[in-house]
């Protein structure tokens, strides 16, 4: 391997080891500990710290721009389906279509089934159904 070579090698090394140290020990979003990762990268390839600004801005634009209008237009439609109810109601009539047991889980049929879960008194309201946290004893 000739020396500038190893030293590229060193580099990208050295930043995927900041990354996953700043992420696991540091318990730092992974966000931030890519992107120090990637600006200890170039800096260590030996670019300058203008550039590497600029080539990391790029890669990050590049990959928010292909994939974040993706995520943002599913995220809208899932919060737009789960404030309308129709979340629900999918999934209600899926368990209708296809049965209990070809639900992915026995907790996922046990939210849609008319059981309570919290083991109410009869006629006073149900606080699983709510958003609050089930009342305690």
């Amino acid at each position: 391997m000739i020396g500038g070579d190893l030293r590229l090698v060193i580099a990208a090394l050295a930043g995927i080891a900041l990354a996953v140290v700043m992420i696991v020990r540091g318990r730092l979003h992974p966000f931030i500990g890519l992107l120090c990762g990637a600006f200890t990268v170039g800096l260590l390839a030996g670019l300058p710290l203008p550039d590497v600004a600029k080539a990391v801005q790029k890669g990050v634009g590049d990959i928010i721009g292909g994939t974040g209008l993706v995520v943002a237009l599913g995220l809208s439609l899932g919060a737009m389906l789960h404030l309308s109810g129709a979340a629900a109601s999918l999934a209600r009539g899926a368990l209708q279509m296809t049965g209990a047991r070809a639900a992915p889980g026995p907790r996922w049929a046990s939210r849609s089934s008319s059981a309570c879960r919290c083991s109410s008194k009869p006629g006073s309201s149900c606080c699983c159904r709510s958003s609050s946290p089930p009342r305690r004893r």
